[in-house]
């Protein structure tokens, strides 16, 4: 007996789609954060090496500390002497 791939039993089932519907027209609508208002959402994505992502357990986590040593680098620019 011969095995049939996917794409056989996929052609043997029967075509139900209408005819009237016109795919090739359709216009294609994008759905993602910030699709209503893009300057609310900005989305960047890194990867974090293993190690550092044990440390953090999600993003927020990863955040918190990014804005933690933004403080810290401005406090240490503020208080260090003009060369």
């Amino acid at each position: 007996m011969k095995k049939k791939n996917i794409n056989e039993a996929v052609e043997a089932e029967e075509d139900d789609m209408l005819s009237e519907y016109d795919f090739d027209n359709m216009p294609i609508i994008k759905r993602g954060p910030g699709h209503l208002n893009k300057d609310l959402v900005r989305m960047t994505r890194v990867t974090l090496d293993t190690d550092v992502a044990e440390v953090f357990p999600d993003d927020d986590a990863v955040n918190q500390a990014l804005r933690t040593l933004m403080r810290l680098s401005q406090r240490q620019r503020e208080v260090a002497p003009a060369a």
